[in-house]
């Protein structure tokens, strides 16, 4: 049952967010699974983090707005290892 309604909190949070949003989403989350990034995979990514940006800045939303939408989306990964901290 508990992840079933999880599966449903999932799916409803999915719809409430952008087309942009999710498509920089997965794009976010495949990067996170290599190592590193060749120039064009990073450029692409860039290109389309940045129309994520302009859309918003258009839209004359706040950082704060923008903030709160790349967290409920899970944008960005904060890691707070040790390693990490040097």
């Amino acid at each position: 049952m508990g992840w079933c309604l999880l599966v449903i909190l999932v799916l409803r949070l999915d719809a409430q967010l952008a087309t942009d949003t999710l498509r920089l989403r997965a794009s976010l989350m495949a990067a996170r699974e290599t190592q590193e990034l060749a120039p064009l995979p990073y450029a692409q990514l860039r290109q389309e983090y940045f129309a994520w940006i302009d859309t918003r800045v258009q839209d004359r939303r706040s950082t704060s707005q923008m903030n709160s939408e790349s967290r409920g989306a899970a944008l960005f990964v904060v890691v707070n290892s040790e390693d990490d901290r040097r």
